[in-house]
């Protein structure tokens, strides 16, 4: 078996802590239902304020877009570092990439905050080509941005949710569902990889 040699990280949850939209509009009594809203900002399909203006409506925030975007950019922001944050540091000679559903606004932010930018390349924003995960185009795209499109078997990805996972092996890498830093350092072990 070869060796891996690259490593793919997800932000949300694994890089970066909390899920600040989700959490804001909890924090308020909203519950509504915007993944359809979501799904749309997060492949670039519509804009931040498109995105509030249809996940507010109807609710005691509806007007009040401007400052809900101005809060929950600042959410993320400063979202403090997750789990994997510190492994990461320590994978660097395995020159790490970021592949994550999220938006420009909220994501670059908080990246350059962690000076994740120094490190990762590239990082593969959702919004910003237009596809998200488990779509299996996005996986074959971030392949081919690390030079490994005939060798996704030298890769690890590592993502919070099962359904990522999944399709990354589907595309024939290598994967570990995160759930804290513990489990990914011993599978990250598991795999061969040394730090």
């Amino acid at each position: 078996m070869a060796e891996i040699d690259r490593v793919i990280f997800d932000l949300g949850k694994v890089l970066i802590g909390g899920d600040g939209r989700r959490e804001y509009l909890v924090a308020r009594g909203i519950t509504k239902d915007a993944d359809e809203y979501w799904n749309l900002f997060k492949t670039g399909k519509c804009n931040e304020a498109v995105f509030w203006r249809d996940t507010l409506k109807g609710t005691h925030l509806e007007g009040s877009e401007e400052k809900v975007a101005r809060d929950v950019r600042s959410m993320h922001e400063y979202a403090p570092p997750a789990e994997g944050y510190d492994i990461i540091w320590h994978l660097q000679h395995y020159r790490p990439a970021i592949l994550s559903n999220h938006v420009t606004e909220w994501a670059w932010p908080a990246i350059k905050r962690l000076h994740l930018h120094k490190i990762c390349r590239p990082i593969i924003i959702s919004s910003e080509v237009g596809m998200a995960k488990p779509d299996p185009a996005i996986y074959q795209h971030c392949l081919r941005e690390i030079g490994r499109a005939d060798a996704p078997g030298l890769c690890v990805f590592i993502d919070d949710l099962e359904r990522n996972v999944a399709a990354a092996k589907e595309a024939g890498m290598h994967a570990i569902q995160f759930s804290d830093g513990e489990q990914l350092s011993k599978d990250l072990k598991s795999l061969g990889l040394e730090w």
